[in-house]
């Protein structure tokens, strides 16, 4: 459930490396973490964090939280950061460990000529208790968490052979917060170990941001994977099917809705560049296994900005071209365009 949360607290630390603790839960706080988790990522990020360089020394698993004492695992979110420091970069580390008091005592101790190994650390005592502990995800939502809701609304739960992520990329802006997530599905039937489909967010909150990007992904994404990999017939109103015949075998093409981005007026339907593409595809040797194909543009007064065409997570540069060269119409203002495909190997 704090995966996502605790990306927050990391992206917080590293956007105010020179600010006090407080400053730091207050910027949480202002972008819609409540109080009681933002003082959570506060006090259990350098703990995990400076945990990181001390390996040899004896730790607790206990911490004294106003004069009560409990093993820190007993708390999700600093299981959630002990988590993702399995896989943290050193940039993260060093910006975040050097607030541990932890890591402070063993700076001290080994200057004074004693061994990592002979350290032995006492409870961590934490310098203001925690407040007690809100219900739910305390205001940055988890979208694993809303992934793995979506298919269950549909009647799909995630059971072997198929799993699924979602990782959390933040970023503090100047007047809010944006949000890039990753979604990841694993099924045998892919043509790749782990597909993946990204989509950005912004808002004055997590909640905001994070909660778009979920929305584009449940629009543009989730039902195309839905019917193209659990059940063919599944999500007959939200999606269509076409056929494209293919030297090594026909498939079945699904896709739902055309998305529009930054645009509240009518954009250009991607249809007849996606037919071109879908022409380009007969020469590309396609195994005979369900395959994920996202189109991707971007204007800007008049000027093509992001041109995206992807084919199994990879750039495939002729359906680029094929983009690129596309006789799209000139407008002054900003619009962005998105279409996902799923192609299922059919009789």
């Amino acid at each position: 459930m704090f995966e996502a949360a605790v990306e927050v607290g990391i992206a917080a630390f590293l956007a105010q490396r020179e600010a006090p603790d407080e400053d730091v839960q207050a910027a949480l706080e202002k972008t819609g973490v409540e109080p009681w988790l933002a003082q959570r990522l506060v006090a259990y990020l350098p703990i995990a964090f400076g945990r990181r360089l001390l390996p040899g020394a004896t730790l607790s698993e206990l911490i004294d939280d106003g004069g009560t004492t409990r093993r820190l695992d007993q708390d999700p979110v600093y299981v959630a950061a002990q988590e993702r420091v399995e896989r943290a970069v050193r940039d993260e580390v060093s910006a975040i460990s050097v607030r541990s008091s932890e890591v402070a005592a063993a700076n001290s101790a080994l200057r004074a000529g004693s061994k990592i190994e002979d350290l032995a650390f006492s409870p961590v005592t934490l310098v203001r208790p925690l407040a007690p502990a809100g219900d739910g995800h305390g205001g940055v939502p988890s979208p694993r968490d809303a992934f793995v809701e979506l298919l269950a609304g549909h009647g799909y739960p995630v059971e072997a052979p198929l799993s699924v992520d979602a990782r959390v990329f933040p970023r503090f802006q100047e007047r809010s917060v944006g949000v890039q997530v990753d979604f990841a599905i694993a099924h045998p039937s892919l043509a790749v170990p782990i597909l993946l489909e990204s989509f950005a967010g912004w808002g004055d909150t997590w909640r905001g941001a994070i909660g778009q990007s979920v929305e584009k992904f449940e629009y543009s994404s989730l039902h195309p994977l839905i019917a193209g990999l659990l059940d063919r017939a599944a999500c007959a109103d939200q999606v269509e099917w076409e056929r494209l015949e293919h030297p090594g075998g026909p498939f079945g093409v699904v896709f739902s809705g055309q998305l529009v981005l930054y645009a509240r007026e009518p954009v250009p339907n991607l249809g007849p560049l996606v037919d071109s593409i879908k022409k380009a595809l007969r020469e590309v040797r396609l195994s005979r296994a369900v395959h994920a194909l996202r189109v991707y543009v971007c204007w800007k007064k008049g000027e093509m900005v992001a041109c995206e065409v992807l084919l199994d997570n990879e750039e495939w540069q002729e359906g680029e071209e094929l983009a690129a060269a596309y006789a799209w119409p000139r407008t002054d203002g900003v619009w962005g365009s998105r279409l996902f495909l799923v192609l299922v190997p059919a009789e």
